[in-house]
Parts: structure tokens; C-alpha cells; sequence
């Protein structure tokens, strides 16, 4: 690996749970330093089949408008709506990817139950 070499995925995730992490804290203008770098989502991740990442660069979005709105009244109400509503569809997309995509965990038992003997065995 070149010195060179930068993880643009994993840069692009640190800046997602940075911005949270920082929101979470009340450090707004901490998260706002990092909203650049949510914005700019990798051509990797825009070109997945796995519509994760872009879900939560919506939920950023939303969450951001819905802040915006909520402290200086910057944009509208229904901008914000339906920023959640863009959100919201893409993660029902993520759900219904990813439960399509897993083989069920669930065991199914079919036939007659096993008897247990409950006599001591010899010694």
C-alpha cells in the first residue's frame, strides 16, 4: 500500500458517526464541520446495489433540515417532511434488500418429538 492510498468508504463512515456522535453531544458546530463529508457520498457507495449508505446520508439530510428548521426556521416544514419521507422509503428499501438477500435463521422441526429416557442408565 502507496502512502497515498485513502479509504474513501471508511472516511466517508467516520464522518457519518462523527456528525452523530457530535449531535448526540450538542456539539453542532463540531458536526457541522462534517457535513461536507457525509454530503459527499463515494461513487462506490452511490453505484451499490445495497441502498445503505444512501439511506443514511437521507436520515442525515432529514435530521439536518429537521435541526435547521427547529432552530432558526431556515427552509420549510414540508421540505423537511419530505425529506423523512425520502428517508424513510430508502430505508424500507435497505430492510427489504437485506431480508431478501439473508437465508432465515429460523429452524424448523418437523416429525415426532424425540422421547427422553428418563430411567437411570447402568453403572
Amino acid at each position: 500500500m502507496s502512502p497515498d492510498y485513502e479509504d474513501v468508504v471508511a472516511r466517508w463512515w467516520a464522518a457519518v458517526v462523527g456528525v452523530a456522535a457530535y449531535w448526540l453531544l450538542g456539539e453542532d458546530s463540531m458536526a457541522e464541520s462534517l457535513y461536507a463529508g457525509v454530503e459527499l457520498l463515494p461513487e462506490c457507495l452511490q453505484q451499490q446495489q445495497d441502498p445503505l449508505a444512501r439511506t443514511v446520508r437521507a436520515a442525515f439530510r432529514a435530521k439536518r433540515a429537521a435541526s435547521a428548521f427547529a432552530s432558526s426556521r431556515q427552509g420549510s416544514f414540508a421540505s423537511v417532511i419530505r425529506l423523512c419521507d425520502i428517508a424513510s422509503r430508502q430505508l424500507d428499501d435497505s430492510l427489504t434488500y437485506w431480508s431478501c438477500r439473508q437465508p432465515p435463521q429460523i429452524v424448523l422441526v418437523s416429525g415426532q418429538p424425540k422421547r427422553v429416557s428418563t430411567h437411570n442408565s447402568p453403572k
